[in-house]
């Protein structure tokens, strides 16, 4: 239980590091060599040497020793050692004196780790053995003693192990940093002392939203729904719904409760109908392909004109026809139109009806002697393959009994699944004429329009004739 008890203690007190350099003096240090990874430093770049158990900091070479450069505590803590009086301005990386540290401080911090600040210039450290030293306080100056080529500051954190410590985190260290503010690679950690931390979770008071509890402080995972901001982000994370896009077209169709960051595939837009093609989704435009684009419900509604890819397997486009303008009471008159097939399949000869689209009612135009069946102007004539045109023919006949103008819409069927993009239907216009007077009129008609009957008749098809 003691043992327990001292190891949560000591995680308490857990400390980060400023600069080791004093504030008047921060602008002239510089990286020289950082700890060495065997071959590598923190940032897996190669400011170190082999074999290097520190951080050396350059501060303006034998000048910048001459003018004095002061070296401070990076943490409060005692000092438990220190050597002074040996040779400082050591250029053979060999020199004798305090195990090749030359003049050196060594400090026991709070949490039990040491820092060692060596190479020190010769009568220049102001501390002693025992004495308590706060973060920032001035311990001597840089110089070259001991197993140095040059003046600089060689800092060295141990862990409570004593073992040599890379106080930098990075791609090829192991966490965590021990400064306050590491700095980039090649840059200088801040001059800053650390707030304490009161709960031991690695942060300071200034960046804990909560420092009484370790469960709590930036970077924690967030707690969906507790009522507490756990990683310090400016409040309680709530669950939240969002939905599966697997075909990237901006609407899901599976729902997902998330907390936190939504996987990358996740909208927060529902309802596509067939999560597997972009072309449809509840926000997308009806395209003539046999699919339920904009998911309401409907196929193709509206005789979409822009073709999908692929397309339908059935689908017709309108190229021509021709159709009697003008009839007499119960006179009738030929009538042929060309579709193309734009569809995926091919059509058979007799498979593929052209029916009025009247409903149950008989049609206004219907010809009893000629029409396939009450409800069948006419079938195809020859098999049609993909992009090949098929043509239909038959005949329109008015009623004894007609008056005005006669509409009718021929629609192409399949075993009565209607054709109707992006054009599978023509609408009939034809005037019933009640005298000679009314057979030149130009009647509202559409198409090609032919009307029978001796002079007038070709002079109206002349006329009227109207190629599509």
């Amino acid at each position: 239980m003691m043992l327990l008890l001292v190891s949560l203690t000591t995680a308490a007190l857990a400390q980060s590091y400023r600069a080791p350099f004093a504030d008047a003096h921060y602008g002239y240090f510089y990286p020289t060599a950082y700890y060495d990874h065997a071959g590598v430093d923190w940032a897996c770049g190669g400011i170190r040497y082999s074999g290097h158990r520190g951080n050396d900091f350059g501060g303006g070479s034998w000048s910048g020793m001459s003018a004095g450069r002061d070296i401070v505590a990076a943490a409060d803590g005692t000092v438990v050692a220190t050597h002074d009086g040996e040779f400082d301005e050591c250029s053979t990386g060999d020199c004798a004196g305090g195990s090749g540290y030359g003049n050196y401080v060594s400090i026991q911090h709070d949490d039990g780790k040491k820092t060692y600040y060596a190479h020190l210039k010769k009568w220049s450290i102001i501390v002693s053995y025992g004495q308590r030293v706060s973060c920032g306080q001035k311990l001597g100056q840089m110089g070259s003693s001991g197993h140095s080529t040059g003046p600089h500051l060689h800092f060295e954190p141990r862990t409570t192990s004593n073992v040599a410590a890379d106080p930098f985190d990075g791609p090829c260290s192991s966490p965590p940093s021990y400064w306050v503010s590491q700095g980039g690679h090649g840059g200088l950690p801040a001059a800053t002392c650390e707030t304490r931390d009161n709960d031991g979770d690695g942060y300071d008071a200034d960046r804990d939203c909560d420092d009484n509890n370790r469960d709590v402080h930036p970077g924690a995972r967030e707690v969906c729904d507790d009522g507490v901001d756990n990683d310090c982000s400016g409040g309680d994370a709530h669950s939240e719904i969002w939905y599966d896009d697997d075909d990237g077209d901006g609407y899901g169709d599976d729902a997902v409760t998330v907390c936190g960051s939504p996987p990358g595939d996740a909208v927060r837009a529902s309802g596509d109908c067939d999560d597997s093609r972009r072309t449809v989704n509840p926000g997308a435009s009806e395209l003539c392909d046999g699919l339920d684009n904009d998911c309401n419900g409907e196929v193709d509604e509206g005789n979409p004109t822009v073709m999908g890819d692929p397309p339908p397997a059935l689908a017709a486009q309108l190229v021509d026809f021709t159709a009697p303008g003008v009839l007499g009471p119960g006179e009738g008159g030929e009538v042929w139109f060309v579709f193309r097939n734009v569809g995926d399949v091919g059509w058979s000869r007799g498979q593929v009806w052209l029916r009025p689209y009247a409903g149950e009612a008989a049609s206004p135009l219907l010809d009893e002697g000629s029409w396939a069946a009450w409800d069948v102007l006419a079938t195809l004539d020859a098999d049609t393959p993909v992009g090949g045109t098929g043509v239909f023919r038959g005949r329109l006949r008015a009623p004894e009994d007609a008056a005005g103008t006669l509409s009718e819409t021929f629609l192409l069927t399949v075993d009565d699944q209607p054709m109707r993009c992006p054009e599978g239907e023509v609408a009939v216009d034809v005037r019933v004429r009640g005298g000679a007077a009314e057979v030149a009129e130009t009647p509202a008609a559409t198409g090609c329009s032919h009307a029978p009957g001796g002079l007038w008749g070709l002079l109206a098809l002349l006329a009227l004739r109207r190629r599509r």
